[in-house]
């Protein structure tokens, strides 16, 4: 409606009508219904006014025409909103029952008829993120991000996606984000410590999941990633009682405990392999073996920054532990530490690890 060089443009009474309706459309569609038609009323006053006010530049005919399809344009779209919430609605139940390739259709209809709908963009980014598509997931938080920069669970969601990615300094950037604008919510500070752990800041870590054990002294996952965080550093005795948090029934001291940690790992317990790994090491300070296959339940439990760690104190025991060397070197991979991850795989080829080669030719050509 409004070109460059229009008398009446940058008039107050459409500055002002301009900005209702673009603060309604992006940021509130509850009280757009009540704008939009506003903007159209007072349009049509504008129009049928003064020359001097006439933002058309027309005889007045044709710019009570002009107006009146405005009006018209307005009012449709205006009926259009309750349909679209509806539609939002119906992706949001769609999401919830798993039919995520629905869900992203009725999101992709509203995001047609409304650029400025940041949930939609939230929640097909969910959607993308539920299917591995996680690049297509940021994309989409980027988007709702820009439309709403006030919205923590954008910054959440985006966090987690960038963490399945590996790139972990990135997703701590926006869970820190996500903290700042909603402090209370400890998903969001759980989350960090996650991807501080990952990234081997397991102070900054321990301090994330200490926070929440202070506000639920009862959250046995927090406990145990404490534990965790504790074992990386070193202090492996301090680590255990949290570690034993997930072992419910009674430990026989007689038992050998790298044999009970390699069954619970073959059977994927492996919560309860690194626990046993543990108490070998605590028996056995320079047990290169414990601390290689604690290292890898690690990995195979997702926490990859205490894999690294522990397969670093395999190296430090036994420097051509070639298996150790590989491992580490594709933990380093897996959290975007590309140089080091080459540099470590390339050192167990040259010891004689013949598995080597493929992941050089596939990560570090």
């Amino acid at each position: 409606v409004f070109r460059p060089g229009t008398t009446g443009r940058n008039t107050p009474l459409i500055s002002f009508v301009r900005t209702i309706a673009k603060a309604a459309v992006r940021h509130n569609k509850v009280i757009a219904p009540f704008a939009v038609p506003h903007m159209c009323i007072m349009l049509i006053r504008i129009t049928i006014s003064s020359r001097t006010l006439n933002p058309f530049k027309y005889n007045n005919s044709k710019s009570i025409a002009k107006a009146t399809a405005c009006f018209l344009f307005c009012f449709l779209w205006v009926i259009s909103l309750p349909a679209q919430e509806s539609v939002l609605q119906e992706g949001i139940d769609l999401m919830e029952e798993e039919k995520y390739a629905l869900a992203i259709n009725s999101f992709y209809k509203i995001i047609l008829e409304d650029s400025a709908n940041y949930l939609a963009f939230y929640y097909r980014g969910i959607c993308h993120a539920r299917f591995y598509n996680h690049e297509k997931a940021i994309a989409d938080f980027n988007e709702a991000i820009s439309l709403n920069p006030q919205f923590p669970e954008a910054f959440a969601e985006r966090a987690v996606s960038l963490g399945e990615l590996g790139n972990y300094s990135a997703a701590i950037a926006d869970f820190n984000s996500a903290i700042a604008l909603d402090p209370d919510n400890i998903n969001h500070l759980y989350n960090r410590g996650i991807s501080k752990s990952q990234f081997g800041d397991f102070t900054g870590a321990l301090e994330d999941f200490e926070s929440i054990i202070s506000l639920q002294p009862n959250d046995t996952v927090a406990i145990f990633h404490r534990g965790l965080c504790e074992s990386a550093l070193g202090r492996d005795k301090t680590a255990l009682p949290d570690l034993e948090l997930i072992h419910t029934t009674h430990r026989d001291p007689d038992a050998d405990p790298r044999e009970l940690a390699k069954f619970h790992f073959t059977h994927e317990r492996f919560e309860l392999a690194i626990l046993f790994n543990t108490y070998a090491i605590l028996a056995d300070k320079d047990c290169s073996d414990c601390y290689l296959d604690r290292g890898l339940a690690r990995g195979a439990f997702g926490d990859f920054g205490g894999a690294i760690a522990d397969l670093a104190k395999v190296i430090g025991l036994n420097e051509r532990s070639a298996h150790a060397f590989y491992w580490k070197g594709y933990y380093h991979i897996l959290v975007k530490q590309r140089k080091a991850g080459c540099r470590d795989i390339r050192r167990s080829l040259d010891l004689g690890y013949s598995k080597a080669d493929p992941q050089l030719m596939q990560f570090c050509k």
